[in-house]
């Protein structure tokens, strides 16, 4: 198989804004407060396993499954612009809240905060949109979880390094940048939607 750059990087680029790092930090940092140090590292290790599961399991499965349901890639594209745009507009307007719970490892850090609708959505796209994105998209998931890891095993240096003010700018950028994919895929989806109809009518 010949290698393509270009479908790592959008693949690497895209689950990095979905994932979002820093914006994990503060709901991590709350959810673990109470908490010592032995027992934060356990619970984000479990994070870490349960949403890189779900990640490839939606690798592996999620194109069957739209082929399976008889939705057409566009109408995928919009829901999902939808979705992400939904998701930006809230970490925009700071609508990150999760309530706490005994344990948090598995939910809400590593699903939905970690592994979230923005991701799996994200999978579900580009694995229906390219041939072979299988492996790019592993590779991804891989460096960007292997990433949000280092991020949320630092969170407390991360956020005293940046500062609050600074994580919380950060935050929104990732936020606008979600935004942003969100409304390119509604247009990719009505393009291509508008493109099928036209070659029905001819």
């Amino acid at each position: 198989m010949e290698i393509n750059l270009l479908y790592f990087i959008e693949a690497f680029v895209t689950l990095l804004i979905m994932v979002n790092p820093i914006g994990v930090i503060p709901p991590y940092l709350s959810l673990t407060s109470d908490l010592k140090r032995i027992e934060r590292r356990l619970i984000l290790k479990q994070a870490m396993i349960f949403a890189t599961g779900i990640m490839i399991v939606t690798v592996f499965v999620g194109k069957t499954l739209l082929n399976g349901l008889s939705i057409d890639t566009f109408a995928l594209q919009i829901a999902g612009g939808i979705l992400f745009f939904k998701f930006g507009y809230d970490i925009l307007n700071g609508k990150t809240n999760v309530p706490k719970d005994e344990s948090p490892g598995l939910v809400p850090l590593g699903f939905p905060l970690i592994a979230g609708p923005g991701s799996i959505t994200a999978l579900i796209v580009m694995t229906s949109q390219y041939n072979n994105f299988e492996v790019y998209a592993i590779v991804a998931i891989i460096l960007v979880l292997a990433l949000t890891f280092v991020i949320m095993y630092f969170a407390k240096a991360v956020v005293k390094l940046l500062g609050l003010n600074a994580t919380m700018a950060v935050v929104k950028i990732m936020g606008l940048l979600i935004i942003s994919r969100g409304i390119q895929l509604i247009l990719s989806g009505l393009q291509s939607w508008v493109l099928e109809m036209s070659l029905n009518f001819i």
